[in-house]
C-alpha cells in the first residue's frame, strides 16, 4: 500500500503531467493581427508528412527532406512569408486528422487523397494532383489481372486508398508500413503483387526494375492539402498560393521533374 505522503505526491505529479500534455496538445490557436493564419508558430508553416513516400516526400542523400510535396510546401511557406518546418508523422495520424486536431501541425501535405470519409474530419485545399491505383507484379509473374491476384499474396500500405481498394475487391492483403518495405517484400517474394498509387509504386521500383504494372484502376483520386476544420484564413491563403503555383508554371515543372514527361 502507498503511504499517504507518497500517494499525494504521485497524485500531484499526475496532475502536473496532465497539464503538460494538455499544453503540448492545445488546439486553441486563433488568428490575430500578429498571426493572421492562426499558425501553431507564427514564424513557421508546420507541415505533417509521412516519410519515406518518394517521390512526394523523402530524405535525400544530403539528409534533406525533398520531393514533389515538399516543393509545394516551400512555395506556400514563401507566399505566407514564413519558414517551413516538417514534422514526420505516421500516415494514420494524418488521414484520421488526429495530428491536425492535436495541433501538431498547421497543414498535412503527404499525398493525401481527398476521400468523402476524410472530408468529414478535415478541410481540404483545391486539388493539386490526380493519380490512379495500379497492380504491380514481377515481370516473370503468371498473374495477369486482379482476379488472378486474389489467389496469391498481395501487399498494400496501411491506411492508403490502395488498402481500401484491395478490401473492397475482396483481396486478402498483407499490410506494410510504407512503400519502401512493400517493394522490398515484392522483390523478395514475401508477396507476389502490390496495389497502390502508380506514381509512388513506379517511382520506388525505379527504372529498369523487374517489376511492372499489369492493370491500372481509374479511381478519380485527387490529392489535396489537409487543414484543421475552421481555419478559413489559412485555407484561403493556401488556395491562393496553389493558384499562383499552377499559373506560374512551377507546378507543371515540378510534376515533370518528379513524375516524368508524361505526368
Amino acid at each position: 500500500m502507498i503511504s499517504k505522503p507518497l500517494a499525494a505526491r504521485a497524485a500531484a505529479l499526475a496532475v502536473l503531467s496532465g497539464l503538460v500534455l494538455t499544453a503540448c496538445h492545445s488546439t486553441n490557436v486563433e488568428a490575430t493581427p500578429e498571426n493572421p493564419y492562426a499558425l501553431k508558430d507564427s514564424s513557421k508553416l508546420t507541415v505533417c508528412a509521412d516519410m519515406p513516400y518518394a517521390p512526394f516526400e523523402f530524405m535525400n542523400a544530403q539528409r534533406e527532406i525533398t520531393g514533389f510535396d515538399m516543393e509545394l510546401a516551400d512555395a506556400i511557406a514563401a507566399d505566407l512569408k514564413v519558414e517551413k518546418d516538417v514534422i514526420v508523422t505516421p500516415f494514420e495520424q494524418i488521414q484520421s486528422a488526429s495530428a491536425l486536431n492535436a495541433n501538431d501541425c498547421d497543414v498535412a501535405i503527404s499525398s493525401i487523397s481527398m476521400t468523402d470519409a476524410r472530408k468529414t474530419k478535415m478541410a481540404f485545399s483545391t486539388p493539386y494532383y490526380s493519380d490512379n491505383l495500379g497492380l504491380m507484379v514481377p515481370k516473370s509473374s503468371p498473374v495477369k489481372n486482379l482476379a488472378e491476384a486474389k489467389k496469391v499474396k498481395i501487399g498494400v500500405v496501411a491506411g492508403t486508398t490502395g488498402a481500401d481498394f484491395a478490401e473492397e475487391k475482396g483481396v486478402d492483403a498483407t499490410i506494410f508500413k510504407d512503400t519502401g518495405t512493400l517493394i522490398q517484400g515484392l522483390q523478395s517474394g514475401q508477396v507476389h503483387g502490390a496495389i497502390g498509387n502508380r506514381s509512388v509504386l513506379g517511382y520506388t521500383a525505379g527504372e529498369g526494375s523487374p517489376l511492372h504494372f499489369i492493370e491500372e484502376y481509374e479511381t478519380g483520386e485527387t490529392l489535396g492539402i489537409a487543414l484543421k476544420k475552421g481555419n478559413e484564413p489559412l485555407l484561403k491563403a493556401v488556395n491562393e498560393s496553389l493558384k499562383r503555383y499552377e499559373s506560374s508554371g512551377r507546378l507543371a515543372e515540378s510534376k515533370k521533374r518528379w513524375f516524368g514527361a508524361g505526368s
